[in-house]
Parts: structure tokens; C-alpha cells; sequence
């Protein structure tokens, strides 16, 4: 939060306007997830005021719509979520809260309309939603038939859903599992080319300490020959002194 809080104030020392509305978003967002709704709202409606890109504020209308239905603001919620019903990328999500709202405030025959919208959806969670939703309605008026029908789609519906997200997470243990190998194998060789990279520096280092005491032999060698005439001479003059 403190960090969108910087964001926003950078944006506005910067005059980046239409990085100004993302930070309001992001700030709401925040205030979302630890359930201080009201603030959420407050900076879900200035980022909606301030922008003007279609597709960043059909974003913002989404999220505050279905916050206003989450504190039971009815008629705002429909101001935000209406508009969206002709986006296709939002037209799901706008018609199933749209359902929801009339379906709490009891109005069974918009809420059918809109669930019946959406009831072939391809999204299964949103049509599990939907079937559970209808087979609540059919249950209030007595279409015990039709109930059966909508809670036994909404049956089959869940256990779909609950097998996907059982081979996600056989899927996610799997691609841990192999990581964990992959990450191990690389450490191996890792260490095998460290170790072999050790050998290397120590044949080269009995290799150049060879070469030095080879060389220094060879130059005591040499030294050795050029000092022995050196030497004759000075006995040679040293003698001839004593004698005469």
C-alpha cells in the first residue's frame, strides 16, 4: 500500500496523468484485500472519474460494480455494471452479478433473465454459480423438476471443477518434483566442474612449480661453470704471491 501511495504521489510530482487513475486502482485494490471497503470505493470511484482509456475503465467498473454489490449499494452497482453487459470481455462477469443483485433484492424474474444469459457459459465456475442460483429460484416457486435438474448440473458442475483443480495440483507436485531433480542434477555438475576445475589448477600448479625449480637449477648450474675459472685464477694468484 505504502508503495502505491509513493507511486501515486511520484505521478502527480511528474504531472503523468494518465498513470494517475492505475495508482487510484492499485490503492483500492489494496484497501479490498484487507476488507476496508469504504476506502476501496472511495479510490475505485476517483480512478474511474479520472480515467479516460475504455478498456482501463471498464476494468474499474467491473471491480467497483461488484464491490457496490458486496456492500449492498444496489443501484450504483447496476450504474456500473449495466454498461458492461455489451463488452465481451466483461459481459459475463457484469450479467452473473447482475443475476445475484436482483436474486438478493428477490427479483426472481430479472435474476432468471440474466442467469439464463449466461447459463451455457464457458467458464464452469461462473456456471456452477449460475445453476446453483436457478436451482435456489426453481425451489422458492415450487418447480421442484426443474431444481433437481438445475442442482444436479450444479453437482456434476463441482465435481468437474474439483478434478481440475486436483490434476493442477498433481500437475504443480509434478513440475516441483522435476525442478527439485533438475535443480539437484545442476548442483552435481556444478560440483563435478568445480572439482575438476580444482584438479586442473593444481596440475597447473605442480606444472609451474616445476618449470620455476627447473629454471633455477639451470641458473645455479650455469653460475657454478662461470665461477670455477674465477676461482683458478685467484688461487693461481694468490700462489704465485706466496712464492716469489
Amino acid at each position: 500500500l505504502d508503495v502505491y501511495r509513493k507511486n501515486l504521489y511520484l505521478y502527480q510530482s511528474m504531472g503523468e496523468n494518465r498513470r494517475i487513475p492505475l495508482a487510484f486502482r492499485n490503492i483500492a485494490r489494496m484497501y479490498s484485500a484487507i476488507s476496508a471497503k469504504d476506502s476501496a470505493i472511495h479510490f475505485y470511484e476517483k480512478a474511474y472519474k479520472m480515467t479516460d482509456d475504455t478498456k482501463s475503465k471498464c476494468s474499474i467498473a467491473s471491480e467497483l460494480g461488484c464491490l457496490y454489490y458486496e456492500m449492498n449499494y444496489a443501484e450504483k452497482a447496476k450504474s456500473m455494471l449495466y454498461p458492461l453487459s455489451v463488452f465481451p470481455h466483461r459481459k459475463e462477469n457484469a450479467i452473473l452479478y447482475l443475476g445475484l443483485l436482483y436474486h438478493a433484492n428477490k427479483q426472481k424474474d430479472s435474476a432468471r433473465y440474466f442467469f439464463n444469459q449466461i447459463v451455457n457459459s464457458r467458464d464452469l465456475i461462473k456456471k456452477s454459480v449460475v445453476h446453483e442460483c436457478l436451482a435456489l429460484l426453481e425451489e422458492e416457486e415450487g418447480n421442484k423438476p426443474e431444481a433437481t435438474f438445475h442442482q444436479l448440473q450444479h453437482k456434476l458442475l463441482q465435481d468437474s471443477i474439483s478434478k481440475m483443480m486436483q490434476s493442477d495440483e498433481l500437475e504443480n507436485q509434478n513440475l516441483s518434483y522435476n525442478y527439485a531433480r533438475l535443480e539437484k542434477a545442476y548442483a552435481e555438475l556444478k560440483q563435478e566442474k568445480e572439482n575438476s576445475q580444482d584438479f586442473i589448477f593444481i596440475e597447473l600448479l605442480i606444472g609451474c612449480t616445476s618449470c620455476i625449480v627447473f629454471i633455477v637449477l639451470l641458473i645455479r648450474k650455469k653460475k657454478g661453470i662461470s665461477l670455477k675459472p674465477q676461482n683458478n685464477a685467484q688461487l693461481s694468484t694468490i700462489f704465485k704471491e706466496k712464492i716469489f
